[in-house]
């Protein structure tokens, strides 16, 4: 009974953390995203501090802005992926992996991936499971299309569940 009822709290630790984990990407999308849209007002001078005259009835400017926000996920990298992309010792070629996908997202500006494993290259082995890791050369290859957002908070709760014995 007891170690039903460890199990079950060390499940809703971890929806939390992945609830927490997803409350933390979008915030910081939202961030960029306001950052993004402060630099396409024409004339706006961030750094500047302008002092004005009060006006007898001050009506605020609307300004609208907009970014186009292109979401993708997750990419783990399971044995056959670097396998299908290996082109020789330690290259690979993900565009025809990746090709249809990048090719969307470079319409956009802001396009987000979850990076489910990570990215250690072929001097720490490439991995499938249950000791995931990818070559580098998937990371550059979705920064090639154009990805310029990119969370990694899967992978720090996978490490945080594997040190509370959430998961085996």
């Amino acid at each position: 009974m007891a170690e039903r009822r460890k199990r079950k709290l060390r499940k809703s630790t971890l929806a939390f953390m992945v609830i927490l984990a997803m409350v933390v990407g979008a915030f910081g999308a939202s961030m960029l995203c306001r950052y993004y849209a402060k630099e396409d007002i024409p004339g706006s001078n961030h750094d500047a501090i302008v002092e004005t005259e009060p006006t007898a009835s001050p009506t605020p400017e609307t300004v609208m802005t907009k970014a186009s926000l292109f979401m993708v996920g997750d990419a783990l990298l399971h044995d056959v992926i670097p396998t299908a992309a290996r082109t020789g010792a330690g290259t690979y070629d993900f565009t025809p992996l990746l090709g249809r996908v990048g090719n969307i997202a470079k319409a956009y500006d802001l396009e987000y991936y979850n990076q489910e494993t990570i990215l250690g290259g072929d001097e720490l082995g490439i991995h499938g499971y249950p000791q995931f890791n990818g070559p580098q050369a998937y990371g550059d290859a979705m920064v090639d299309y154009g990805f310029n957002l990119v969370s990694l908070a899967t992978i720090i709760l996978l490490i945080w569940a594997r040190q509370a014995s959430i998961i085996h």
